[in-house]
């Protein structure tokens, strides 16, 4: 929801106005938020990433500005030290970001008080066929860190603290055919060493997305959600589309709009209060066999595996 609203006040917004790049910000680390909370929630069942090509200099790039709302730098000399000559990879943005959250946070977090303070280095390079990215974290009480037991769950650095640790990164750096690895020098600190492979892309992933969207003339659009916040999500997106939109919140009120007037799209949530979460779909292709093909399924939770089969 939170995503939703902020990526179409950022759409209306004036392209002058400063509000319009804080609305995307807000967007981009509510979503980013929503991606990391998904993959804890799934971690010992982890998806497998889906994967598509980035920059890692990019990735490095959003680690930091993520980092920066996440802990205090105040104490931290950040230096980059990027190859902009790197290829891209193919990688999962979202869950190769959230490892290098996880890196980068247990390293920073890991100052201690009685401390000046310390750097943090951020360093990409091309090595062979890797691509190696480094955080090198110095002027950090983790020397005497335990190095054989750093990538094991829940172990922190710091005492009485405890959570995925590295284990996390670890595992999604192996699932991208990586590696991660921890060099501890004490008396100077730690370095963080990811590498991950290159591969060649294929001809047709090297073509770039089109932008360009097929011109459609104005459509008349019906929503279905017992939510009244998504209701009003779905009707602003669609309106600023340049398409009418008309709002039910049950089976039996869109059902009756369906047959007092025609509709170019419909728009239902999967888990409609009903007797049977289908049942709109079911009458729809009996009154409207047309209109049937023309339906986008949306849901917010889990998928029953009925309506796994039935999709």
């Amino acid at each position: 929801m939170i995503v939703g609203f902020a990526q179409v006040l950022a759409k209306i917004a004036p392209a002058e106005s400063r509000m319009k790049a804080q609305l995307e910000q807000v967007g981009e680390v509510a979503f980013r938020c929503h991606e990391i909370v998904k993959n804890l929630v799934n971690f010992p069942w982890r998806q497998a990433p889906q994967k598509v090509q980035i920059q890692l200099n990019d990735s490095c790039e959003q680690m930091l500005a993520g980092l920066a709302y996440q802990t205090d730098l105040s104490k931290i000399v950040v230096h980059r030290r990027l190859d902009a000559s790197l290829p891209p990879i193919l990688a999962d943005p979202h869950q190769l970001l959230q490892a290098f959250m996880n890196i980068a946070l247990k390293a920073c977090r890991a100052i201690t008080s009685d401390r000046d303070g310390g750097r943090l280095t951020v360093e990409t390079k091309r090595t062979g066929g890797v691509i190696q990215v480094a955080l090198q974290v110095g002027g950090l009480g983790v020397a005497n860190a335990p190095h054989d037991r750093l990538l094991e769950p829940f172990l922190s650095i710091r005492e009485n603290t405890g959570g995925l640790g590295l284990s996390f990164a670890y595992r999604t750096i192996k699932e991208h055919g990586g590696k991660l690895a921890v060099h501890n020098i004490p008396g100077e600190g730690v370095t963080y060493v990811v590498e991950l492979p290159i591969h060649e892309p294929l001809p047709s992933q090297v073509e770039p997305p089109s932008n360009e969207l097929e011109a459609v003339g104005r459509r008349r659009v019906l929503i279905v959600d017992a939510d009244e916040k998504s209701l009003a999500l779905l009707h602003e997106i669609v309106r600023h589309l340049g398409h009418d939109a008309d709002e039910s919140s049950s089976v039996q009120q869109a059902l009756q709009k369906i047959a007092d007037r025609d509709y170019d799209l419909i728009i239902t949530d999967m888990h409609l209060p009903s007797a049977d979460d289908l049942h709109l779909y079911q009458r729809l292709r009996l009154l409207r066999p047309g209109l049937a093909q023309r339906v986008i399924f949306i849901s917010g939770g889990m998928l029953s595996d009925e309506v796994s089969v039935f999709l």
